[in-house]
């Protein structure tokens, strides 16, 4: 027996805690998120129009400043929000069985084929153009994207499975247009200087 003014041992204050903590159910946790932007089994975050239609609006703006500015540049801009639409909405397309079958063998290709245009993008950029020009941007493009892929995918992100498409074609087209700033810049320097 302990007396009134006695404090409870340690001990024994954090047994009692444990089993009140045991007996509550736990709180939900609150959050910020909307049902709306949560994933769902198939790792697809779905947006609801109302927030595309909104993110939409700084666009408006910058046409109407351009506008208001007589600057010309509401033409470009609204050409250049409808090819960007258009491309996306082929690229999801074709992207979208990759992403369901994750077969290797279709990852593969389809970064193949991604180096194949960015080498071509690459080569179209130079000013001036040699004999195996593309392929010598092909080589330098796949070697590239092979050495620094293997190590993101092996060291750094190691996705389960190995080639799953929802890493690897991302960080591939990441690499690959940085690679032909790089390569596009490069070509039209040594191009010149000889």
């Amino acid at each position: 027996m302990r007396r009134r003014n006695e404090e409870p041992s340690k001990e024994r204050e954090g047994l009692l805690m444990k089993k009140a903590h045991e007996k509550t159910p736990p709180a939900k946790a609150e959050s910020n998120v909307s049902s709306a932007s949560c994933p769902r089994q198939d790792g697809v975050i779905h947006v609801p129009t109302r927030y595309l239609l909104l993110s939409a609006c700084p666009l408006l703006i910058i046409i109407y400043a351009s506008w208001e500015m007589e600057l010309d540049l509401a033409g470009p801009i609204i050409s250049g929000a409808t090819r960007t639409f258009v491309q996306l909405s082929i690229l999801s397309t074709i992207l979208g069985p990759i992403f369901k079958l994750q077969n290797k063998y279709l990852v593969v290709g389809y970064c193949l084929f991604m180096v194949t245009l960015a080498a071509h993008a690459s080569c179209g950029r130079a000013k001036y153009t040699f004999d195996g020009q593309f392929t010598s941007v092909f080589g330098s493009l796949f070697v590239n994207v092979a050495l620094v892929g293997s190590f993101a995918f092996a060291v750094v992100i190691r996705p389960k499975p190995v080639f799953n498409p929802q890493y690897v074609i991302p960080i591939t087209g990441m690499l690959l247009g940085n690679c032909v700033t790089g390569i596009s810049l490069t070509m039209n320097n040594l191009t010149i200087a000889l």
